[in-house]
């Protein structure tokens, strides 16, 4: 974690990526993912974007309930099929969406 906290103090301009993936399944990459998130918008204070195009919408279904959100509005494969991914990102707190 001090490397992870160390890279985001670190970079003011420049993006960071950071990806949890494995092959196995059950084995707690959106969990992670979404802690990761969530955890990182709130310490850090930096714009996250939280991805995860698992067909299952686990991510979904946890931001929406830590978050109190019923339902998304806006959908990233509706949006990737326009064109325009931009419009399916949707905002859940000050620095995280």
């Amino acid at each position: 974690m001090e490397n992870l906290r160390t890279a985001f103090k670190t970079s003011d301009k420049l993006g960071k990526v950071v990806m949890l993936t494995g092959r196995k399944g059950g084995i707690g990459k959106t969990t992670d993912n979404d802690l990761l998130a969530i955890v990182s918008s709130q310490l850090f204070e930096k714009d996250v974007l939280l991805i995860d195009y698992d067909q299952q919408r686990n991510t979904t279904s946890n931001i929406g309930s830590t978050y109190q959100i019923t339902s998304f509005d806006r959908s990233m494969s509706a949006a990737i099929k326009k064109g325009d991914w931009v419009s399916g990102i949707t905002q859940v707190s000050p620095h995280l969406y």
